[in-house]
């Protein structure tokens, strides 16, 4: 229950409609966490290696801090719905991004964090993205930016 005196902030952090209930059914998200570039860098080291299967974090050099910063500048600048990229390679970037953050290392897993089934995200990356919804492309900004994230790896895996 929320009381009067709980700010807007801990009730995002912390609602449950009924604590008794499994996370399960009621999946616990981290939101307003701090910008984290970390899972955009691995999403740049698995474009240069041409996918997923192909990454090795121990042999794949990261990009220089400049190139990411420009490829966040590039995604920052569609922080809006009649803003929204229509390259693919942002999107996609971002997908992954949401993965490395989880500790994930699929695309795939990447499209179930962000609550879109993978088939449907396949199908918007093959081409342009006018078929793309905002509430897409905001949970790929957050998930992918590092903002939001689930506290456990079944809360993500059952929205498939």
């Amino acid at each position: 229950m929320i009381t009067p005196v709980q700010s807007l902030k801990e009730c995002c952090y912390s609602f449950s409609p009924n604590p008794s209930d499994s996370h399960a059914r009621y999946p616990r998200m981290q939101l307003g966490r701090p910008l984290d570039l970390s899972g955009l860098t691995t999403a740049l080291c698995v474009e240069e290696a041409g996918a997923w299967h192909l990454y090795n974090p121990e042999t794949h050099i990261p990009p220089a801090k400049a190139a990411v910063l420009d490829v966040y500048g590039q995604i920052i600048a569609c922080d809006a719905p009649h803003k929204m990229p229509l390259d693919p390679r942002l999107l996609r970037l971002l997908v992954d991004a949401a993965a490395a953050l989880h500790g994930e290392k699929t695309r795939a897993i990447g499209w179930q964090i962000l609550g879109v089934k993978p088939n449907r995200g396949r199908a918007l990356l093959s081409k342009d993205l006018t078929d793309l919804e905002w509430p897409i492309w905001h949970a790929a900004l957050n998930f992918g930016l590092g903002h939001s994230r689930f506290e456990h790896p079944d809360e993500y895996f059952g929205r498939s």
